[in-house]
């Protein structure tokens, strides 16, 4: 038997459990998603450092900072998780305004590639727990565009480290979808229902279109 194709000549699955009509065949990746895996990573960037901008704004709750800085007021800083797809088209957006940014991923390539970019104007760093600690206390926004594995149940921002929002110093997590904040759904809703909101903290999952803010 074969495979039956969608009108874009992709397999046709069942779009929970990626089940062809044939029993035995799943199918997955590239071969369903396209190049429109690549376009929404893009769109998903861009708009989260634009949604991440605008919970910035006094009206918002935010720290009123303008992106570039002003009369010799410093700009923003801001950390971005990842130098995929998502992370380089974040970094294009708040580079192109301004701010100050810091780029943190495992991938030196990667990282190598940014810097050819965008030279001394972005940071680079590693991406592991310390770094990002030593970063949060001087960090306004911060961009999550790692993809995680979804069997690993432990995480690049802990619990422990959102103690430093007390101190107001983050007023935007933005992540590609809820997935990036937690496998667990009682776990996720804990942060979203309680956490985020104690410390002020603006949650944003962009393909699950969730916002804190109209929560």
């Amino acid at each position: 038997e074969k495979v039956e194709l969608a009108r874009n000549s992709a397999p046709s699955a069942d779009k929970l459990t990626y089940q062809t009509a044939q029993s035995d065949i799943f199918v997955g990746g590239d071969c369903v998603t396209g190049p429109k895996f690549a376009i929404d990573a893009i769109a998903a960037g861009k708009q989260g450092a634009l949604f991440g901008l605008e919970s910035m704004l006094t009206i918002n709750g935010g720290k009123g900072k303008f992106v570039g800085g002003l009369c010799g007021a410093p700009g923003i800083n801001a950390v971005i998780l990842g130098a995929g797809m998502v992370g380089r088209a974040a970094l294009q957006v708040l580079h192109a305004l301004g701010a100050k940014c810091t780029v943190m991923d495992v991938n030196m390539g990667a990282l190598r590639h940014i810097g050819e970019l965008y030279g001394d104007s972005v940071d680079t760093c590693m991406c592991n727990r310390q770094a990002i600690q030593a970063l949060l206390p001087k960090t306004d926004l911060i961009i999550n565009a790692v993809r995680w594995p979804k069997q690993r149940k432990d995480f690049l921002i802990t619990k422990e480290m959102l103690k430093l929002m007390e101190e107001g110093k983050i007023g935007v997590l933005i992540t590609k979808d809820l997935s990036r904040l937690g496998r667990n759904y009682v776990q996720v809703g804990n942060y979203t229902d309680f956490i985020f909101p104690r410390y002020g903290v603006r949650y944003i999952a962009i393909n699950d279109s969730f916002d804190s803010i109209f929560k």
